[in-house]
């Protein structure tokens, strides 16, 4: 069971606030891609010289290294002055905490790996103590947010950004040619206790045939996007491989099949997030099955339409947004035997196969029949009440985090109130927020 009292923070908890921005030029645009390249070339680095300094024993950290660069970088990468020095820096901490997880025992983390070019993901951190932004007026008269971002200056974002509390850092990243800006915030969870019923808990069983079974019947199919778009992107692919390596056309040409694999990744994304934000407003208590998706997908049977299907990002979506609403989502053993076990007899059927879409109790005293995914999702349903703690009978009390803001109402909820927004063209900075944490964090 995933108990939330238990794993909530008892002081601060994150959350982060993802927008696209547009630059201002192609200056910007020139700058963005100097800070992507800086920080690859600072992970790899930091990874040779990590190896180098192993070998031949002496000690790794992320202070000696940082201060290795700097003292270099000036004679040996003048290049790397251009961008901010927080760039490289925040790139040799990512490679400090990639040793760090590689070491631990009770993760299984990979050895780090080297970023090649062209293939890394474009992405750069920086540090939210100097981050300043303002709400400006468009020549319409609409209103829009404005971030200043260090040596690159102001970008405009597409949405208005929501600053729940503190601002730790922001990670600007690109995918095909869209400029994105994620905002990690920090702030206070409250605890409060609820009284859950039957009727606002349901249990969710995952599948290919239907993406999303609830146990009060209702089936939910995903777009299927990257079946959709399959025959776009062989077509695309056949293009950009005939293509000359280094041509302008190849470039071309790849900046094609990357927009077709984000508008495929948009389609899924936004098909997970509106689904799991509906259940989430629906419902107090959630129940899934912990699948083994990278198990899944290994067996290359069904490894694509796991894929299409997004079954790991559904479950990873609940379990992200459920402090936000105020719920507590409840994970399954991946063993229990939600499709074989009778939720009648409790009597468990062996000879059933996937091609079964029918349960048929094989108790010659129970005979009970039903859809074989609403049977599993009730199944789940009713595994996830018995494990909530203190039951008792139908209405059950139990420990909800969420986020305390003002557009929060019962139980963390959010209500329908308009979003308090700033005066217009003040500028906000991030550093009164970092000074007072608990007063920033009931403003929007």
């Amino acid at each position: 069971m995933t108990d939330l009292a238990e794993k909530a923070p008892t002081k601060f908890a994150n959350i982060a606030f993802k927008t696209a921005f547009i630059p201002a030029s192609n200056e910007q645009r020139q700058k963005l891609e100097q800070g992507f390249g800086t920080a690859r070339f600072a992970f790899n680095w930091a990874l040779s010289t990590w190896e180098a300094n192993r070998a031949s024993d002496q000690k790794n950290s992320f202070m000696g290294l940082r201060n290795t660069l700097n003292s270099i970088k000036r004679e040996q990468f003048p290049w790397m002055t251009e961008v901010p020095k927080d760039i490289p820096a925040e790139a040799i901490r990512d490679l400090s905490t990639a040793f760090k997880n590689f070491f631990d025992k009770g993760t299984k983390a990979k050895y780090p790996k080297r970023k090649k070019k062209g293939k890394a993901k474009f992405s750069f951190r920086l540090p939210g103590d100097r981050l300043r932004y303002r709400e400006a007026i468009r020549d319409d008269g609409t209103a829009v947010t404005e971030v200043y971002l260090s040596t690159i200056g102001w970008v405009q974002l597409r949405e208005p950004l929501i600053a729940v509390g503190r601002i730790i850092y922001v990670t600007v990243s690109r995918r095909a040619d869209q400029y994105f800006a994620s905002f990690c915030m920090e702030y206070e969870p409250i605890k409060r206790t609820r009284r859950v019923t039957k009727p606002m808990s349901v249990g969710i069983d995952l599948g290919l045939v239907h993406t999303l079974t609830l146990s009060s019947g209702v089936k939910i199919e995903s777009p299927r996007s990257l079946s959709r778009f399959a025959t776009q992107l062989a077509k695309a692919n056949r293009l950009l491989h005939r293509k000359v390596k280094g041509s302008n056309n190849r470039r071309r040409a790849a900046r094609n099949v990357a927009r077709l694999h984000r508008r495929i990744a948009n389609i899924r994304r936004d098909f997970t997030e509106k689904a799991t934000t509906n259940l989430l407003r629906a419902y107090d208590v959630i129940g899934v099955e912990d699948l083994n998706v990278a198990g899944l997908l290994k067996s290359g049977r069904f490894s694509k339409s796991l894929s299409d299907s997004a079954l790991g990002g559904i479950t990873a979506a609940l379990h992200r947004k459920a402090t936000k609403y105020g719920c507590l989502v409840t994970e399954i053993d991946r063993f229990f035997p939600s499709s074989k076990k009778c939720r009648k007899c409790q009597v468990k059927n062996h000879d059933l196969t996937l091609a079964d879409r029918m349960f048929h109790c094989s108790s010659p005293t129970c005979d009970h029949k039903e859809d074989r995914d609403i049977h599993a999702a009730k199944n789940i349903h009713h595994e996830a009440l018995s494990q909530l703690p203190r039951a008792t009978g139908e209405a059950t009390p139990v420990e909800i985090w969420s986020i305390p803001t003002e557009l929060s109402g019962p139980g963390g909820k959010p209500s329908r109130r308009s979003r308090k927004r700033m005066p217009r063209g003040a500028v906000t900075s991030n550093t009164v927020q970092r000074q007072n944490p608990s007063e920033s964090a009931q403003h929007v």
